[in-house]
């Protein structure tokens, strides 16, 4: 138990199910398995305007599209996309 935070039974049923599962999240007062990770929603396109910022759900029906105030990435990278899909124990490496 100290070594993988599960039991023999945790590890059998975790790498059956493909779910992380432990007794360590029951303890917690968590659920058994950890639940599986919804998609991330598409973050706002959001613009200077002149009282302050303007935030917009469909930005390609904007006719100049603005440059956005916010610079980085907007999406999760490949890698973080296949970790938060992966199934267990492959989610650990």
């Amino acid at each position: 138990m100290p070594v993988f935070h599960r039991t023999l039974p945790d590890l059998v049923y975790s790498g059956i199910s493909g779910r992380d599962c432990s007794m360590v999240r029951l303890d917690r007062g968590q659920s058994y398995c950890r639940p599986v990770q919804p998609p991330v929603s598409p973050q706002p396109y959001c613009t200077r305007s002149l009282g302050g910022v303007d935030c917009w759900q469909h930005p390609e029906q904007l006719v100049n599209q603005p440059p956005q105030v916010a610079q980085g990435p907007h999406d999760l990278t490949p890698e973080q996309n296949r970790i938060r899909l992966a199934r267990w124990p492959a989610a650990l490496e």
